[in-house]
This record gives structure tokens, C-alpha cells and sequence, in this order.
């Protein structure tokens, strides 16, 4: 059995002062809720989809240092 807890905050005069009780009540479930933990990836797959996303963004950035080291070398011979 599973316990559902239901929570209240009640507030009681207790003469002079009001005072705030925070009050836990727990129910049994009837049913309980199973789940199940199943890999969508295998250790390989996750591997090579890794490293392309990896490639991918080391080729973008060797290209864009090639494409920055291009346009300096441009403005460096048109300052001559």
C-alpha cells in the first residue's frame, strides 16, 4: 500500500493568540503507479551521435578562425 499525504494549514485561537498548525493526513492508495526505466540509446549509438555533434561544431569553428585569418590577411594587404 502506498500513502497519499494530504496537507492542510489550519489556524487555531488559542485564547489570547492565533496560531497557524500545519496538519498531514495520510490515505492509503488502492493502486500504485509502476514505471519502468527503459535506454532508447545503446553505448555506441549515444558515442557517435556525440562525436558528429562535437565534429560539427570544431569544423565550424576551425572554418570561421580560417575565414577571420582570410580577412585580416585582406585588410593587412590593402593597408600597403
Amino acid at each position: 500500500m502506498k500513502y497519499a499525504p494530504d496537507t492542510t494549514l489550519t489556524r487555531v485561537t488559542n485564547g489570547t493568540e492565533d496560531v497557524s498548525v500545519f496538519v498531514i493526513k495520510h490515505y492509503k492508495q488502492d493502486s500504485v503507479k509502476v514505471t519502468e526505466e527503459v535506454i532508447k540509446y545503446s553505448t555506441e549509438s549515444f558515442i557517435a551521435e556525440v562525436g558528429g555533434v562535437v565534429g560539427i561544431f570544431l569544423g565550424l569553428s576551425f572554418w570561421s578562425l580560417y575565414d577571420l585569418g582570410s580577412a585580416l590577411a585582406t585588410k593587412k594587404k590593402s593597408f600597403k
